[in-house]
């Protein structure tokens, strides 16, 4: 009967457990998130420096259509993987950290 009652106990644990692998549908992975952000940061330094082309440094939301256009993406799903990934915060913390890398190495 405690055998049952382990079994019982074990598959409940395992039935509740989230799988944090998988992403929702229309969320972009890690990776991809990685490298946009890090585009928007070399864009924001460029903006700063003004050395984006004038039509770029009027348009803030015009910069970040053109990356998300080179990454094969919209701004509609990087935002709702954004809004996703703040929710996520252990995640989020991974992804920035290797935006931080990135960006330090990058010449």
């Amino acid at each position: 009967m405690r055998i049952l009652h382990l079994i019982l106990v074990l598959c409940f644990v395992f039935a509740c457990k989230k799988n944090t692998d998988k992403l929702p549908p229309g969320i972009l992975s890690p990776e991809q998130m990685k490298s946009i952000l890090v585009d928007i940061h070399l864009a924001k330094g460029a903006r700063t420096q003004q050395l984006l082309p004038d039509e770029l440094m009027k348009n803030p939301d015009k910069v970040l259509l053109e990356i998300t256009q080179v990454h094969n993406t919209d701004t509609t799903t990087f935002q709702a993987s954004y809004s996703y990934y703040v929710s996520q915060p252990e995640q989020f913390q991974k992804i920035y950290k290797q935006v931080i890398a990135t960006l330090e190495t990058s010449p």
